[in-house]
């Protein structure tokens, strides 16, 4: 939504589903990718004091020594699940993930019915847009009794990034139903219903979701979009401008108001109460709500100063 241009446009009664097309997969929040795994301890630290001093002031020494020390043991045995899901999960926390697709590729390529393995790698091939093999990875993954919201969620993202959006909304509910109050599982939800046709849905989602701290910027941006989407032109600048410049808010708005070509409309008074007209999705509760994916999923990775305490999941 921040990065619409205002321009001249087709007037089209279908234009309001050709803009959320277009817009769909961005505004998906890509929190179903990564992991927040704690990884092993690092391979020994040299003991020269000049050395020490160094790494000291290189936070990533630690880092890299770890992804040393796990590439040399994947290389020895690499059908070996843990040593590959170490080195994976290392080299993603270094920021070369392409490496890590590869490597949990080749690890799944062995061990094709081990769901971690399977999750591992069908979210990191979701942030890659691999759709067909993260669709097949994380069917693997998704183990009845010993669900993973992750990855369910991821589940409902693929089949949303491959338009279909009604059969999305099943695995996201899904998802809030194991672990309930996950900003972008709600933001996506809310999506999945605006690209469904149920925009008023989409909104009774987004406004709680964004009234709840630690709600990702993204979300008022697509509520500013769903807003549009009905004609509520100034509710839509307003919820758009608390993400984005006004000016780039009301530049969006205008655009929509182009596309969708709805008479202004406004939103009744809310209730004093948080009640709402619809009953809120499954798994949805207003209250005590982590931090949105990006942060909550990165790697995160322990360092030791000591011999690698190979604390991975044997």
């Amino acid at each position: 939504m921040a990065h619409l241009v205002a321009h001249s446009t087709r007037k089209t009664a279908s234009s309001g589903a050709a803009i959320l097309a277009v817009m769909a997969t961005s505004l998906l929040l890509g929190g179903c990718a990564a992991s927040n795994d704690l990884l092993p301890g690092t391979a020994t630290l040299a003991s020269a004091d000049a050395t020490q001093a160094a790494e000291a002031l290189d936070p990533q020494a630690d880092l890299r020594k770890a992804t040393e020390y796990w590439g040399q043991q994947h290389a020895k045995n690499p059908s070996d699940k843990t040593t590959g899901l170490n080195y994976a999960r290392n080299l993603k926390a270094g920021g070369d993930k392409r490496q890590a697709l590869v490597v949990l590729q080749n690890v799944f390529s062995m061990n094709k019915s081990d769901p971690e393995v399977a999750g591992e790698l069908g979210r990191l091939a979701l942030e890659f847009d691999q759709l067909s093999l993260a669709s097949r990875a994380l069917e693997v993954a998704d183990v009845p009794d010993k669900p993973d919201w992750r990855v369910v969620s991821a589940r409902g993202t693929v089949l949303a990034k491959q338009g279909q959006h009604k059969a999305a909304i099943a695995y996201f509910e899904r998802a809030l139903a194991i672990s309930p109050n996950q900003p972008s599982v709600l933001n996506n939800l809310a999506m999945a219903n605006a690209m469904s046709g149920n925009a008023q849905k989409a909104e009774q989602i987004l406004r709680d979701l964004a009234q709840l701290n630690g709600a990702p910027t993204k979300v008022n941006q697509n509520l500013a979009l769903v807003l549009g989407l009905q004609g509520k032109y100034d509710e839509s600048k307003a919820a758009g401008a608390a993400a984005i410049p006004s000016d780039v808010a009301a530049a969006n708005t205008e655009y929509l108001r182009q596309m969708v070509r709805l008479e202004p409309k406004h939103s009744p008074a809310p209730a004093p109460s948080t009640a709402v007209a619809q009953a809120p999705p499954s798994g949805f509760k207003p209250a005590a709500v982590e931090t949105a994916s990006g942060a909550g999923w990165q790697a995160d990775v322990t360092a030791s100063a000591e011999q690698p305490s190979l604390r991975g999941s044997h």
